[in-house]
């Protein structure tokens, strides 16, 4: 066995150096296995079912680079958290006004990159915390007008509610989405006695939610 291995790397450096290897593999071990053609090769993908709109590149052995790779379903990439340099943008876009200050105080807290580098943005208690916080300041100012002077309650809060997921989320929410918001609204703000600040703590918790959030 050691014989004719020494002979067939023998073989192949004195074909190397006249152009490359040409060994034939069935004259040396005449049971060795067929060579598979490279445009036969079982390792291939079959032709794809759904549209491909990506290159095909042949690897060693005339197999596909992408074989065994299966395509991932329509909407798998998506609720990725947004980094924080698109926040400042997203708060001036939905608030109609800039980006709240607090919000220029906490890029460490939201993970900002050195320029020409790229880190995956992922929430934290202390992100999710300061999100709620910047929304708070953001709504703030939103509800500051005389269309919150009266007190959230069951008959007009599903409609704010609804209007500011609209707002932030860019669709509509559905009828638990909503409900979630009215009971911040007349549940979880017992302790304020201002109608507009109660409305701004409805308002930060759809502004510091996931659909705003990640995209």
């Amino acid at each position: 066995m050691r014989t004719q291995a020494l002979a067939l790397a023998v073989l192949v450096s004195l074909t190397a150096c006249h152009g490359g290897a040409t060994l034939d593999y069935k004259l040396m071990m005449p049971d060795a296995p067929d060579i598979i053609d490279p445009g036969s090769n079982p390792d291939n993908l079959p032709a794809l079912t759904a549209c491909d709109f990506g290159y095909s590149y042949e690897g060693f052995g005339g197999t596909r680079l992408e074989a065994g790779r299966e395509d991932e379903e329509v909407g798998f990439d998506r609720d990725r958290v947004k980094p924080y340099s698109a926040l400042s943008g997203e708060y001036a876009r939905v608030l109609g006004k800039a980006a709240p200050a607090l919000l220029g105080q906490l890029s460490s807290t939201f993970g900002q990159v050195p320029p020409r580098w790229y880190v995956e943005p992922a929430a934290t208690a202390v992100s999710l915390y300061s999100s709620m916080r910047v929304a708070f300041v953001g709504c703030l100012e939103l509800t500051n007008t005389t269309d919150f002077d009266a007190a959230p309650d069951a008959t007009n809060a599903p409609q704010k509610c609804t209007d500011f997921a609209k707002r932030f989320w860019s669709r509509s929410p559905d009828t638990e989405e909503v409900q979630a918001c009215v009971d911040v609204l007349t549940n979880g703000t017992g302790r304020e006695t201002v109608a507009r600040r109660k409305w701004a703590y409805g308002c930060a918790s759809v502004l510091s939610s996931a659909p705003f959030l990640t995209f």
